[in-house]
């Protein structure tokens, strides 16, 4: 027995992979586990980093286990004479066509106020970095809002075009920009445009709006309060959300922030009260569900919001390979992994091409994670977790070292991989690339680089939390 764990040890001795100068001075922790738990391969196993996106998989397992697979969330809305009143314990999958819909059906001509109890009003998350604030992967968080709490700008005939509409936001002419640029200040409500934008129609940015529950309530009516109370009889319309796995696997494939964030607070406030502190009460409750449900040890997490953004938020590779032991321990084990990346879809999509592997990227700067299932040459699926810190090569070459890492498992048989000893070689990839990071297209962003296209909202550039 001894000799056979010894054997499997030496199998899995990824130290090469990680021993390449462009890593020299950097954070990392590193673990691979057998599916019962049984350590692998470990380097600074306990070592707290900061996880980015992985962080998503702690909430999205949270949200599972509290939540149920057949949970559906559900917005609902009564018309009174006086007044519209919503109620939302929480929905990222609404959309702007259902909220409009909505005003159809109950005949609503915009006028009448609309009284809105929600479960949690966030804004902007502390710790949160304002430069990204614009950005639809930083938008606020609240209840109630549709589309991700984004909406795009767009080009037509030269001319700026906010779709699905304005919203507060003021568009102004400066000539100041260069050709095709704009430049967008939620806190202003305030979106600068160039002089000269391009004739034909095309999509420029996807951006946060400035106040998205305000928003979504103009959808319906003519101005927004918040209340705490709804009426006692039944609802005049009852909104229906994508049901949970599918807002999962939207949440996990693309790496969306706003979904991540409304899903632990939902989750959340299924169980009381969260409305005084909101995320207060979501890290006591994910804390205590991975102490005391999933088994990790308190000295390896410090919880800090639903998506990594914050750059608050520590955790070990130990307590992210111990949390992929315990879903897969669960009986939505089958729906679990179906809602996770795998290569060439949403943020893998350009990664570790004929790897069986399900997980889940993570990016910031100067950050980048990937954990989950892959399978060994052998057909045997074993965990694994890598979280790199402190890097000062690109974060391309760090996720080419995050993606050698699993390769050398897949490759793995009866001897070690062939990938171990070529010498980790960094492809020579650009980083403005559209097939390596993100989808581009033409536009700007408000750093004055390419925007995003709106096929990978969940996405953002490196200077903010990327998948």
């Amino acid at each position: 027995m001894i000799v056979s764990l010894l054997l499997t040890l030496a199998v899995y001795n990824l130290d090469p992979v990680l021993d390449v100068p462009e890593l020299k001075g950097a954070v990392y922790s590193a673990t691979v586990q057998a599916l019962d738990g049984t350590v692998l391969y470990e380097r600074n196993t306990d070592l707290r980093v900061v996880p980015a996106s992985n962080q998503k998989l702690i909430s999205c397992a949270y949200a599972l286990a509290t939540l149920g697979p057949d949970f559906v969330p559900k917005t609902k809305i009564w018309k009174q004479s006086d007044r519209i009143v919503v109620e939302s314990m929480g929905d990222p999958s609404l959309t702007y066509a259902q909220l409009f819909q909505a005003r159809k059906d109950l005949h609503l001509d915009g006028r009448l106020p609309v009284y809105v109890k929600q479960a949690y009003r966030i804004g902007v998350p502390d710790s949160w970095e304002v430069d990204d604030l614009p950005n639809r992967y930083a938008a606020k968080v609240t209840a109630f809002c549709f589309d991700q709490s984004a909406f795009e700008v767009w080009s037509e005939n030269g001319r700026p075009k906010l779709i699905p509409g304005s919203f507060g936001v003021k568009l102004v002419r400066d000539k100041s920009l260069g050709s095709g640029k704009t430049v967008y200040d939620p806190l202003k409500k305030i979106l600068r445009y160039s002089p000269t934008l391009p004739k034909s129609k095309i999509r420029l940015d996807t951006l946060a709006l400035p106040d998205p529950d305000e928003a979504a309530a103009s959808v319906l009516g003519r101005r927004f309060y918040p209340v705490t109370t709804v009426p006692s009889r039944a609802p005049d319309l009852v909104i229906k959300g994508k049901p949970l796995p599918e807002i999962l696997k939207t949440c996990l494939v693309n790496s969306d922030n706003n979904m991540a964030e409304n899903l632990m607070l939902m989750a959340t406030a299924k169980r009381e009260d969260i409305s005084d502190d909101p995320y207060g009460h979501g890290r006591e409750r994910v804390e205590n569900f991975l102490f005391e449900t999933v088994g990790v040890d308190p000295a390896d997490i410090r919880y800090f919001d639903g998506s990594g953004m914050s750059r608050h938020n520590l955790v070990t590779s130990r307590a992210i390979a111990k949390l992929l032991q315990w879903a897969n321990n669960q009986p939505t084990a089958p729906l679990w992994k179906s809602c996770l990346a795998s290569p060439e879809s949403g943020t893998l999509k350009t990664r570790l091409k004929g790897i069986d592997f399900h997980g889940k990227t993570g990016t910031l700067d100067m950050v980048v994670s990937l954990s989950g299932y892959v399978k060994n040459a052998k057909g045997e699926a074993v965990i694994a977790s890598l979280l790199l810190n402190h890097f000062k090569c690109s974060s391309v070459k760090a996720r080419d070292i995050a993606d050698a890492f699993m390769k050398s498992i897949a490759e793995t048989n009866d001897g070690p991989s062939v990938a171990l000893f070529y010498g980790y070689e960094p492809r020579h990839s650009d980083p403005l690339n559209p097939l390596v990071d993100w989808n581009w297209f033409g536009g700007s962003d408000h750093h004055g680089g390419p925007s995003r296209s709106w096929s990978d909202r969940g996405t953002q550039p490196t200077h903010a939390g990327l998948y």
